[in-house]
């Protein structure tokens, strides 16, 4: 089974995802969308969009577009398709939703419950509620696609949706303590009060936040 894993941003990787995924008998291809032209989606069995630290809501650069026909590409030809963050935010774009900055970047560890539908969906079901997820970005999906449901919530945005054969998030279920202090120390600037605080909740919930959250993921690549 070939899983295609779309990159965008060196600092954001399959992080805590990359050993489950390494472990299972996977043809693993990854790609970064912004330096490398996307293949054919129907080459894949499904398409893993991870996020990353530029926005795509204003005008978009050259690969957003292309990224966007992509989308649109591999929902004609039903290949499942999982957005993390920006991915979520793609998807979103790619299919009518709208995206935009919000008014203060959040930065949290939100507690998040399904939804009635939530609780019918092959990957949402097995969602703990109540369970620990990171929140952490600028911008995000402002308005949903027609149709799209929402399957987790515990965000002030749509947290978990899907639409047809994609699955989006707007948390981060590969993010562990190591990542968010790297994204700390990557923005250059003294860390505030606030950051110090998100980051002692990171690290206490830090087992809790790896163990639903790749547990999320895997559900869906055992449902390709």
């Amino acid at each position: 089974m070939s899983l295609l894993v779309i990159h965008h941003d060196e600092l954001v990787g399959l992080e805590a995802l990359a050993e489950p995924l390494a472990a299972r008998d996977l043809d693993l291809v990854e790609v970064d969308a912004t330096t490398t032209p996307l293949p054919d989606p129907a080459d894949h069995d499904g398409v893993l969009v991870l996020g990353g630290r530029m926005s795509v809501a204003g005008d978009l650069e050259e690969w957003a577009e292309a990224e966007l026909d992509f989308l649109r590409a591999a929902d004609t030809a039903e290949v499942p398709v999982f957005g993390i963050c920006l991915g979520s935010q793609l998807l979103a774009l790619a299919h009518g939703g709208e995206v935009a900055p919000r008014e203060v970047p959040e930065q949290a560890i939100v507690a998040l419950h399904r939804t009635a539908i939530g609780q019918d969906d092959d990957v949402a079901a097995g969602w703990p509620d109540g369970a620990p997820a990171v929140a952490h970005h600028d911008d995000e999906v402002t308005l949903l696609p027609e149709d799209a449901e929402q399957l987790l919530v515990g965000s002030d945005g749509p947290t978990m949706w899907r639409l047809r054969t994609a699955h989006a998030v707007q948390v981060h279920p590969e993010a562990g303590i190591t990542t968010l202090e790297t994204w700390r120390d990557a923005r250059g600037t003294e860390p505030t009060a606030d950051d110090e605080a998100f980051l002692d909740a990171a690290r206490t919930s830090d087992p809790f936040l790896r163990a639903a959250g790749v547990s999320l993921v895997l559900r869906w690549v055992d449902g390709l």
